[in-house]
């Protein structure tokens, strides 16, 4: 398309946010201090352009971290390389709670035959605190049994956020579809038609952790929550971008970022502008 365009003589406008070091980023660079003559390149930020309201800005600096806020609204070009979640401090966001008697419990659960993870929540003035877990559970009928037992059947509301693959999936030796046998267990199960991008689980936890404001409202008790504690800690990003998976502490934060992401998404305001532009 864009030899076409240039054999007629015409011109290419792309727009577009940072996603990370990708060919829209060696874009933008072709067109920086005149590397290639025939592009150019400009950062026009939502915080300097006045396109965007105060009010949107203030709201985007509470639901976001600092990194992805940078992205979509300073468009800056950040590295997703290094650790995952970035944004949790085992010292600042430790919390010594834990569960109380008839409270009611948020569970994310992850699906994999042999090392099933979920991890419990509680909510404290409307946010989330982690305070339990299960890790390395067999199947899916095996974790049912070790919430039934550890919270006595009938003393607590318990919800169930689990992998929406679920839907699809059977534990071993199993008719039913892993979501099916949490119904039958009696559990509230909240889950969506598909899981989200894994992007926007990321974004959601990390903004939770802490926001630009430097506001940490996901907490975790890092005593009772120690595996968890150490996947947040451990996960790091490939050399593709994507979060690794190999070194194992991937399932407790998909299922401990399940909640998260059902509970305190992280949603963009549309919003719309006006370009008067001439070639």
């Amino acid at each position: 398309i864009v030899n076409g365009v240039q054999f007629i003589g015409g011109h290419a406008l792309r727009i577009g946010t940072p996603k990370g070091f990708n060919h829209c980023y060696d874009s933008w660079l072709a067109g920086q201090d005149n590397r290639e003559p025939d592009h150019k390149s400009w950062l026009y930020t939502s915080v300097d352009g006045g396109n965007v309201p105060p009010e949107e800005l203030e709201a985007a600096r509470r639901r976001m971290d600092p990194r992805t806020f940078r992205q979509e609204y300073e468009a800056s070009f950040e590295n997703y390389q290094g650790v995952v979640y970035y944004c949790f401090d085992r010292r600042k966001n430790h919390t010594d709670e834990t569960v109380k008697p008839g409270e009611a419990l948020h569970i994310g659960m992850d699906f994999n035959v042999g090392k099933m993870a979920a991890v419990v929540y509680v909510l404290r003035d409307g946010l989330p605190r982690a305070v339990d877990e299960f890790m390395d559970v067999f199947d899916t009928p095996a974790m049912i049994e070790a919430i039934k037992t550890r919270y006595e059947e009938g003393k607590h509301t318990i919800n169930i956020y689990p992998d929406a693959s679920g839907k699809n999936r059977k534990s071993s030796n199993a008719s039913e579809s892993d979501i099916s046998l949490l119904y039958d267990a009696g559990f509230s199960v909240l889950v969506n038609d598909s899981n989200p991008a894994v992007r926007d689980r990321i974004n959601a936890v990390n903004s939770m952790l802490c926001n630009t404001y430097g506001e940490r409202r996901m907490m975790v008790n890092t005593v009772t929550c120690p595996k968890f504690t150490q996947c947040l800690e451990r996960q790091v990003y490939n050399d593709k971008g994507e979060p690794d998976k190999k070194g194992g502490f991937d399932h407790g934060n998909d299922g401990g970022g399940y909640p998260i992401v059902y509970l305190f998404p992280v949603n963009a305001t549309a919003f719309d502008i006006t370009l008067d532009t001439t070639f």
